[in-house]
């Protein structure tokens, strides 16, 4: 699908770790962002991802994403947000980076995001960007899944009004494909409970190793 030209056509791309080439599935994802990318015409692009690897502390993964595609989208402008260190911290960042764009008359979002991922990132999409009742989201949601999610695709494309979210498959084993639909369950709810979520960070500051 080539997207209509508007004034501002701009891509969030969700970060997995920290980018090295030897990863094939990550790798993947990339490459298949660049193509989208530079089929679309995107302006901006925002690489999220912040310093969430204790043996490279200086080293983020939206800077590690940046250095691999900037070479390639060389009319690109990108922005890196670097401050987040989960999914619905990349979307409300993401959001207030867009916020200072000078023209959003027509404006167009592309997400990019792991397809596993998706379902949690459509909730925080729904309520992040346009405030939308929690029940008529989840409501919409489980409609969504009966025709959309009967299997894992290669991609996977879902559009909420000026909003495009691009899933795209890892290739990951079932058992991180289970763990993350529970996990998503869980994590979809962080919009509602800002103290769980800020304990979520806590933990995963710990696991990581982080300061």
């Amino acid at each position: 699908m080539c997207l209509l030209y508007s004034t501002m056509n701009v891509g969030i791309i969700c970060g997995y770790g920290i980018f090295n080439q030897q990863n094939k599935s990550y790798k993947s994802y990339l490459d298949q962002v660049y193509k989208y990318s530079k089929i679309n015409k995107l302006n901006k692009i925002i690489v999220c991802g912040g310093y969430t690897d204790s043996l490279q502390p200086s080293v983020s993964e939206s800077r590690s994403i940046i250095n691999y595609l900037s070479t390639k989208l060389v009319r690109v402008s990108f922005y890196d947000e670097d401050k987040s260190l989960t999914t619905y911290q990349n979307l409300i960042n993401s959001k207030k980076i867009i916020s200072n764009f000078d023209d959003k008359d027509d404006l167009h979002i592309t997400i990019f995001c792991d397809s596993i991922r998706l379902p949690k990132i459509y909730i925080h999409t729904r309520d992040i960007f346009f405030n939308d009742d929690i029940d008529n989201i989840l409501q919409d949601f489980a409609l969504l899944i009966d025709t959309a999610f009967k299997n894992i695709p290669n991609k996977l494309l879902v559009s909420i009004k000026n909003i495009q979210i691009y899933g795209i498959n890892f290739n990951h084993t079932k058992n991180i494909i289970a763990k993350q639909i529970y996990m998503s369950t869980i994590k979809s709810h962080y919009s509602r409970n800002i103290n769980f979520h800020n304990r979520f960070l806590i933990k995963r500051k710990k696991l990581w190793k982080l300061k």
